[in-house]
């Protein structure tokens, strides 16, 4: 089949190719699965800091509104009893 030199030294130049494809394909798809994983717990955890801080400014925005309404009755109870 590899009879002449020249398919030989074709052939091996192939195969030394192929071996260092496969390998750098594998290196790189372990690092890039990291770096994915890395950046999905970023992501979730930038998000759950998202919703508690979207959950404390509504309980915050609450009770403004409550004691905005306690001294808007303050003020009306004062008025009544004066």
């Amino acid at each position: 089949m590899f009879s002449s030199l020249r398919s030989k030294i074709f052939s091996l130049i192939i195969i030394i190719m192929l071996v260092t494809a496969v390998t750098i394909i594998l290196y790189t798809n372990k690092d890039v699965r990291q770096a994915v994983l890395e950046t999905e717990k970023t992501s979730t955890k930038n998000m759950l800091d998202l919703i508690a801080l979207n959950i404390k400014g509504g309980y915050n925005r609450l009770i403004n509104e409550k004691i905005e309404i306690f001294s808007i009755l303050d003020k009306e109870i004062q008025d009544i009893s004066s």
